[in-house]
């Protein structure tokens, strides 16, 4: 399975759903959608219409990490951060780290894989993802 939105009913909450709880709490947003990112070299081929810079807005990469104590992690990061694992579990306390499987990103986080996002954590905060 993708990210796309031909899966939207298997996913713990929807976007319609999490836009309307956005709009809900009071929270200004707006939608684009896209294809499946799977890289950063993905994202920067779908960049017309997002905010740049300068209007406010901001290039990112989510990395799902999981150490060897079964603790869970989502990463945000600038888009081109090389980021050495080894280092950043020294910094966090953290036993050796690696990228979580796609079916404990969907477990954990309720997305696929290309659709890793910052706001997935409505789903993570509730399955101990840090």
């Amino acid at each position: 399975m993708d990210a796309s939105s031909t899966f939207q009913n298997s996913l713990p909450i929807t976007s319609d759903q999490l836009l309307a709880l956005l709009t809900e709490r009071g929270f200004a947003h707006q939608r684009f959608d896209h294809i499946p990112l799977y890289t950063v070299a993905d994202s920067k081929q779908v960049r017309d219409g997002f905010l740049t810079t300068q209007e406010g807005g901001g290039h990112i990469k989510n990395l799902y990490l999981r150490d060897k104590k079964k603790n869970n992690f989502l990463l945000v990061l600038p888009e081109d951060t090389e980021i050495d694992l080894r280092a950043f579990s020294v910094l966090i306390g953290s036993s050796r780290l690696s990228f979580g499987s796609e079916n404990r990103l969907f477990d954990n986080l309720g997305v696929r894989p290309g659709a890793v996002t910052p706001l997935a954590m409505v789903t993570g905060v509730h399955h101990a993802v840090t």
